[in-house]
Formats: structure tokens, sequence, C-alpha cells
């Protein structure tokens, strides 16, 4: 004779255990042969018979919880949760999992994973082995840059707080076989840090071409080169150098 199910009288009655007089553990098994759709299965469903789930609605929650003195309260230290992204129908069903944890008594989003298969961390992000992008469709993508221009010299420093970004160059020649200098203030900037630049030359002379380089990487601040490697001066263009810093700690 089969295991009955136990069932509540009416949907939504009833429930398994306490905060004072919980199960010790729990077992969920598929007897079933093994495949691609078996396995032992939880389901967390929100379905009130009224309507379909809204925007920013909450499909199920599974909370991690332990007791913060001896009387017996339970506190929350992490959770972990889906939500209804945009109003549900027949061909829309988009949901993101959130991950949660509790710094203090704070509870804090910490990770998404969302409808469009991307993951948004809300910290730092720590990985103890390779990273390995296979489908980069829109290549590496870097949201915290800016741009700023010279003044009016091709020698004035400029400052410009993000980790990446683009200096606009003051519109000025350089002379042939010559270089000049300036010194980029950057708060991000530590003393060994990894400065990558790239020189986007707008020169319109034949035969000339910009490089540049950078050194004296210190704390707040590095300085950058730029050469012109002919022996003719370049036009009097402006210039632009793109850089991303790459810290650390």
């Amino acid at each position: 004779m089969a295991t009955p199910n136990i069932v509540p009288r009416a949907v939504g009655e009833g429930g398994l255990g306490t905060a004072a007089k919980g199960w010790g553990e729990g077992f969920i098994t598929n007897a079933t042969a093994t495949s691609t759709t078996q396995g032992g299965k939880l389901v967390l469903a929100a379905n009130d018979s009224l309507a379909a789930m809204g925007d920013d609605h909450r499909l199920g929650v599974i909370e991690f919880k332990g007791e913060e003195d001896a009387s017996d309260t339970l506190s929350i230290g992490a959770r972990i949760q889906a939500v209804a992204r945009g109003a549900w129908g027949a061909s829309d069903n988009d949901a993101d999992l959130e991950f949660y944890t509790t710094d203090g008594t704070t509870e804090s989003k910490v990770l998404t994973l969302d409808a469009d298969k991307a993951a948004s961390f809300t910290g730092d992000v720590t990985v103890a082995n390779n990273i390995t992008i296979t489908g980069a469709t829109n290549g590496i993508i870097h949201t915290n840059s800016g741009t700023v221009t010279q003044g009016t010299s091709i020698t004035n420093g400029v400052t410009l707080n993000t980790t990446s970004g683009v200096i606009q160059m003051y519109a000025a020649a350089i002379a042939g076989d010559a270089n000049i200098e300036f010194t980029v203030t950057n708060s991000t900037v530590q003393a060994d840090s990894v400065i990558l630049l790239t020189m986007q030359d707008e020169n319109t002379v034949n035969n000339t071409q910009l490089v540049c380089a950078t050194h004296t990487i210190a704390s707040g601040s590095f300085k950058i080169t730029v050469a012109n490697t002919d022996e003719d001066a370049s036009s009097a263009t402006a210039s632009k150098i793109h850089f991303l810093i790459i810290n650390n700690s």
C-alpha cells in the first residue's frame, strides 16, 4: 500500500513545525529512474487564485536563521529569493534570483542572477582561479568610466577619478622626435597599479605617429609621456588617450 499524501484541509492552511519545535532534518527522495528531468524536488509557489504575478512580486524564499540569545530568538543570516520581473502572462515568466546576506542586523542584496542570464554583484568579487569568457558578444563592458579634457596646454595635468576613461588632449603640435608629459591625478591609482594606455592618434600629418607610455605611478596619480616618433612636427589636432587601471587589491 502506497504512503498517502499529507495535505491540508484547504489551500494555504497548515504548516510543518514552528520556530520553537522544528524538524531536525528533511529528505526528499525521488525513486524514479534518474534522468535529466528527475531528482528530488522542492516547489515554492505563489498562487492566490486571483491574478497573475506582478512586477517585483516574490515567488518564494529560503531563509537561513539562527538564535541570537538563549530565549529562542531567531534572526536571519541569509536568504535566497525568486522575484518576478514584470507582469506575468502565458508568454512571459521572467524572474530574477536574489541572494542576501546580513552584516550586523542589516540584510543586503549581494548577488542577482537575472532573467537575461546576467550576474550582478553589489560588492567586490574575489576569484580563486581563472575567469573564462566564452561568449563575449559585446566584449568586456566596463561602466566606471569617464572623460576629461586638457586645459590650455598639452602639458597641463588632468584629474579623473575613475578606473577607466578617455583623456582629450589639448590641440597642440609635438615637434619631431620630441615628447611631452603631463600628470593624471586619479584617486583610484595605487603605487602598484597596472595602467594600460591606448593612443587614439588624430594626427593628420603624413608619416608621423604619436605613441604614449606611463611612468611615475604613485598613490593617487601617474604620468603620461606622449612622443612623436617622426622627424617632422605633428598636427595641432586634439588626440585622445584611453586608459584602464587594474589594481592588486
